[in-house]
């Protein structure tokens, strides 16, 4: 039997590159795709020294790049591979955590919702005749983006994480025909670049679920999930 492929994006640091190599110690092959086949080279140079059994691919994709997603997208098909689990992790976190909407530039969110709402979209519409039958989307959100405890501050993030929340939702009813099922996952505050040294998390532990979401199917569509357990939008 063939391995199942997985491509994460944001493969080359953080929640990504955990996702990757827990996977990849699961028997996945690992499509790792990176902002530039540089990053992409470099994580997989760092997850083989670790274990050289590991499968990986290289994949140069810019999620903020429609053209780059059409690139990538196409690479992936002429080489025939059928996805069988996708991880749309590749984020940002323009501005900082005391911005507030009375007063932030505009051109924020727009960066945001680009790359965290809208490159998935992109990435999805690209691939949806390469996904295999039980197939898991996999959108990597934030409780910061829950309407149910939605507070201030932090505009742009957080707009963009409701905005792929409604994604998970929208994509969960017009995938139904294709077999293809997609949820979210809030990873908690998680020790990276972007959450900081103060977070309360090990990037293995932010990983957790996203693993869980790919290796054991548990039957959920369109849904919002922390620790392994469903949570409100």
């Amino acid at each position: 039997m063939s391995k199942k492929i997985a491509i994460v994006t944001g493969a080359n640091r953080g929640i990504g590159k955990e996702i990757a190599r827990q996977l990849a110690s699961k028997d996945f092959k690992i499509v790792l795709a990176c902002r530039t086949l540089e990053k992409a080279n470099q994580a997989k140079e760092d997850l083989l020294k670790e274990n050289s059994n590991y499968d990986l691919l290289e994949l140069e994709i810019n999620v903020a790049d429609i053209n780059s997603i059409h690139k990538a997208a196409n690479t992936i098909k002429k080489q025939g591979l059928k996805i069988d689990v996708l991880v749309n992790n590749a984020g940002i976190f323009p501005g900082n955590y005391n911005s507030s909407i009375i007063n932030c530039d505009i051109g924020e969110i727009k960066e945001a919702l680009n790359t965290n709402t809208l490159g998935p979209i992109s990435l999805i519409q690209s691939l949806v005749d390469s996904f295999n039958k039980g197939a898991e989307i996999i959108n990597i959100s934030s409780g910061m983006g829950q309407l149910s405890e939605m507070n201030g501050h932090c505009p742009a993030y957080r707009i963009s994480k409701t905005g792929i929340n409604a994604v998970t939702k929208i994509f969960a009813e017009e995938l139904r025909p294709y077999g293809v099922s997609i949820n979210s996952v809030c990873p908690g505050w998680v020790k990276t670049d972007m959450g900081g040294a103060n977070a309360t998390r090990v990037v293995s532990k932010g990983a957790e679920t996203p693993v869980w979401l790919a290796t054991e199917n548990p039957g959920y569509t369109g849904s919002f999930f922390r620790d392994k357990e469903l949570i409100e939008w």
